[in-house]
């Protein structure tokens, strides 16, 4: 007489025994290789990081939040005269009102403008028009 037997029904039970012990391990050796992954001391040269930043600024200006939240060396990067020459002022919709002095962005604009920033100028040059827009727009709609 033969028996049926079906590896499938085995490793099933014992796979639903043992399942949340192999995920924790699974999950355990994930961290360990992660923390070996991660560099502790990772130095780039500042003239380096400073045309990484200025390529990066060319995209958007909304780029270069994760760069001075990254730190000392990535806000120095931020505020070096490449990438404040070359930073997209005008991929924001917000970035008229920087000219303004009560704007938060006020003085990153103004350092955008030391540095013969075209998009910097242009919104300088623009501003009379935006406040004439605004005010425009407010006696128009009555408020």
């Amino acid at each position: 007489m033969e028996v049926d037997w079906n590896p499938t029904q085995s490793v099933g039970i014992l796979s639903i025994c043992f399942l949340p012990y192999l995920v924790g391990l699974l999950y355990l050796c994930i961290i360990i290789y992660l923390q070996m992954a991660v560099f502790r001391e990772f130095h780039i040269p500042v003239t380096i990081l400073a045309k990484i930043v200025s390529l990066v600024s060319e995209n958007s200006v909304d780029d270069l939040k994760a760069w001075i939240q990254a730190g000392r060396e990535g806000t120095e990067a931020v505020m070096s005269n490449e990438t404040l020459s070359r930073v997209r002022l005008d991929k924001s919709e917000h970035s008229i009102w920087w000219t303004v002095p009560h704007s938060s962005y006020h003085k990153f604009f103004l350092k955008c403008l030391s540095q013969n920033n075209p998009l910097a100028m242009f919104a300088y040059m623009s501003k009379s028009w935006a406040y004439q827009t605004l005010v425009n727009a407010h006696y128009r709609f009555g408020r």
